[in-house]
């Protein structure tokens, strides 16, 4: 009988291009012969083979270890494991480093390049591959639109435009129409910009230029059509790269779980995760920015959104900070921690609601503690001493990332817009309230949260991977002192939940992830 169950398996296996080794045929044949009936055996066979092509192969031959790894993950089942595995707060420092290489074509861990592991004192090395790494991540997007590659049978014929490097241009006696580059702008002398790429750099005339929408500064990469001539490229057109869905980047990659999180693979992939997303259609996230605790009536106005959320406690609630309304100078420590456990106290109010829920807390930019370098590491230890006792309350890096069931939120509290504006090579000429449009294809375009100057806005270089938006997650919280707004783009939906406590309007948006809804919410005064 044990015969009879070993042929089926391998047969199965075969019908997918793999063979198994004999001791992983065999340990299979052990774990199926015990089942009695055959509709069972083939279910088992099809979930555990299921897990295995979703996995990367090295090669067509399966391993035992591979096998018990698919059957491990077929058979967890616990209600307390699924319960850790639906939301998963991951830290800026927890995210997997993937970086492209060319000449595979592919997107290749750290571990396998073996590079070394980042500090937050990197050699002046990795601070020349921080643009390299953004360059490439949308380079290699880019040669993949339908603008770029060739409409002819295998990969015939001509494609609608050619990108020309800068290298190349450089080497160019005559003039040139119709060049199309990408590459990064940068301000090298007062108000004179040039296009830079790996390659090399040139200098450009940007005078007399038409803009495409979305916002440009100073280190975005774009893409730049005019002419070369005399050793200048004279702009008439800028853009964004073309931004690539979700969906078409897993298309190209494969189950690859770039996002981070316990899972071997996507989330997206798991079949499971999507069962218990889809069990649990009334789960919600609740999202406030600027939540100034060091005033009496925002600890009040806190005290009626718990009421309120008692007979349906959403999975979690995420605070960004600022946590106070100034700074205090000196006083700012003593006025955090006093804050803080003025906070505790409340949350101990509320016991029942924070079993089922989580309270995740990131700190702002102008909170006590917090480095100007991003990522940001949580707050210190000396400030959490007040929620030892609460397991449920989670302290988190700026930004943070957040994996429910298959759902990928990014989070970060920073007033961009402002940071942008101030850097700005173009800003669209719109109204105020579409500028946030405008904003969100600036950063899905540059496929990173921060797309500016070093010197505006700092990042650890070795951990520049952490600000990565690649692939886009289905949730952008972009936490920003700005009005609230809803911008959906590609398969992502971006919000900004408003300041809390600014101009007391106590706003803050309530995120459905089953239905990819978000609820405006505001607690009267």
């Amino acid at each position: 009988m044990n015969a009879v169950v070993k042929q089926h398996i391998n047969r199965k296996f075969s019908l997918h291009g793999l063979m198994l080794q004999a001791d992983a045929s065999k340990y299979l044949a052990s774990l199926l012969t015990p089942l009695k009936l055959d509709s069972q055996k083939t279910e088992w066979l099809k979930r555990i083979l299921d897990c295995i092509l979703k996995t990367t192969l090295e090669s067509p031959i399966v391993t035992k270890a591979q096998v018990e790894s698919a059957v491990n993950e077929c058979t967890t089942g616990d209600d307390e494991g699924d319960e850790q595995m639906m939301m998963q707060v991951i830290s800026a420092f927890q995210t997997p480093r993937f970086f492209f290489s060319a000449e595979r074509k592919k997107f290749v861990s750290a571990e396998e390049l073996k590079l070394p592991v980042p500090t937050l004192f990197d050699s002046p090395e990795e601070k020349s591959q921080v643009f390299c790494h953004r360059f490439d991540v949308i380079k290699q997007r880019l040669l993949r639109h339908k603008l770029f590659t060739s409409d002819g049978a295998y990969g015939s014929g001509e494609a609608k435009m050619k990108l020309f490097s800068v290298e190349y241009l450089l080497t160019l006696k005559t003039t040139v129409s119709d060049v199309v580059a990408l590459g990064m702008v940068v301000q090298l002398k007062d108000n004179k910009y040039f296009l830079e790429d790996p390659s090399g750099v040139i200098p450009i005339d940007i005078s007399d230029c038409k803009y495409q929408s979305g916002i440009f500064t100073e280190s975005c990469i774009v893409l730049m059509e005019g002419t070369f001539v005399d050793g200048f490229l004279k702009v008439k057109a800028i853009g964004h790269p073309p931004i690539e869905s979700s969906e078409n980047s897993r298309l190209q990659f494969g189950n690859i779980n770039f996002f981070g999180g316990s899972l071997k693979t996507c989330a997206k992939a798991s079949d499971k995760m999507k069962h218990l997303e889809d069990q649990n259609p009334s789960a919600m996230f609740v999202f406030c920015s600027d939540i100034w605790l060091d005033k009496s009536e925002t600890i009040d106005k806190l005290k009626l959104m718990f009421v309120g959320f008692l007979d349906c406690p959403p999975i979690a609630f995420v605070f960004c900070g600022n946590f106070l309304s100034t700074s205090y100078g000196k006083q700012s420590f003593q006025k955090l921690t006093e804050a803080f456990k003025r906070f505790a106290l409340l949350l101990q109010d509320f016991k029942d609601l924070f079993k089922s829920s989580k309270m995740i807390i990131i700190p702002g930019p102008s909170d006590f503690g917090s480095s100007v370098v991003y990522p940001k590491a949580s707050f210190p230890a000396v400030l959490r001493k007040h929620f030892s006792s609460m397991p449920s309350v989670i302290f988190s890096t700026n930004p943070t990332r957040i994996l429910y069931c298959t759902q990928e939120i990014v989070i970060m509290r920073e007033d961009l817009l402002h940071r942008m504006f101030r850097t700005a090579v173009h800003i669209p000429q719109v109204p105020v309230k579409e500028m946030p449009s405008h904003l969100v294809k600036c950063l899905l375009a540059q496929a990173h949260l921060s797309p500016l100057p070093l010197h505006v806005s700092p990042v650890y270089w070795g951990f520049d991977y952490t600000m990565r938006l690649y692939p886009l997650p289905d949730l952008l919280v972009l936490a920003d002192k700005f009005d609230s707004f809803n911008v959906k783009s590609h398969g992502l939906l971006a919000i900004n939940p408003g300041s809390f406590s600014a101009q007391e309007q106590f706003c803050f948006k309530v995120y459905i992830p089953h239905s990819k809804e978000v609820e405006e919410s505001r607690i009267l005064t």
